[in-house]
């Protein structure tokens, strides 16, 4: 994690502290994000979306990549008919 990163972080718990319109909100649906492992809207969600994604990419071999992506629409796949 860079300096700037870490300071972009920083920023984000003051202004919790202080109640500013929107961060609260911003910060919880980035976490409901991150449990229910949205990547899209984390991406999204997160202070640079571009290099969010990119590291993410860079550090996850396509093997691997194409494993989770099976296994996520299975389940996907498996709790839509469960829920019929």
């Amino acid at each position: 994690m860079t300096q700037t990163e870490s300071a972009r972080i920083g920023i984000i718990t003051p202004d919790i502290a202080r109640g500013r319109k929107g961060v609260r909100d911003r910060d919880d649906a980035l976490s409901k994000a991150r449990f229910e492992l949205d990547w899209e809207l984390q991406f999204n969600l997160s202070l640079d979306p571009e290099t969010a994604r990119r590291m993410h990419d860079e550090t996850l071999p396509q093997d691997i990549r194409k494993l989770a992506e099976a296994q996520a629409a299975k389940s996907t796949i498996s709790l839509a008919t469960a829920s019929r």
